[in-house]
């Protein structure tokens, strides 16, 4: 399916290497991505994927300490690639330094499933998840939607705060 992310975000003016196709929304204090990419299952996790496209965008648009990076991905694949459980792992908790990834839809053709993962707060890059999520769903995929818990840090913080 042809990634169409809302019409906020521009393509990205650099290239990312590995195949990757990005938009991006950068104003003076935040910088949002989306990622996209098509790939083969043979021979590769969904853990070497995300590496791999963490490394990518970090090396070709550099985000700094004063304005870091929200990440949001697409990964399509024929069909689904081993180690398909592991791509929670790759949905940060916390905020990080320098790259935050919120969330990941990771597509099958050959299934005609789209998964979504994201991050457990409502953040910057959300809207464009639920909208591509969506346009799975209306393309005839089915979809699921899956939130990454706190880590225990953060949920502590929250009860002990009142936040929860």
């Amino acid at each position: 399916m042809q990634v169409q992310p809302p019409e906020i975000y521009k393509p990205v003016s650099r290239n990312i290497p590995g195949g990757i196709n990005g938009w991006e929304i950068r104003t003076f204090n935040r910088h949002c991505v989306i990622a996209e990419s098509t790939a083969s299952a043979d021979g590769f996790t969904v853990g070497d994927y995300l590496a791999n496209t963490r490394r990518a965008i970090r090396e070709s648009l550099r985000p700094n300490f004063l304005r870091g990076l929200a990440l949001g991905t697409v990964l399509e694949f024929d069909r689904l690639p081993p180690g398909i459980e592991g791509i929670a792992d790759g949905i940060d908790r916390q905020q990080r330094e320098r790259i935050v990834w919120q969330w990941a839809i990771i597509a099958s053709k050959r299934e005609n499933i789209a998964l979504g993962i994201h991050t457990w707060m409502h953040v910057y890059t959300t809207s464009a998840f639920e909208l591509l999520l969506a346009r799975y769903q209306l393309s005839g995929y089915q979809t699921a939607n899956f939130k990454v818990e706190k880590d225990k840090l953060v949920a502590f913080l929250s009860r002990a705060t009142g936040l929860e």
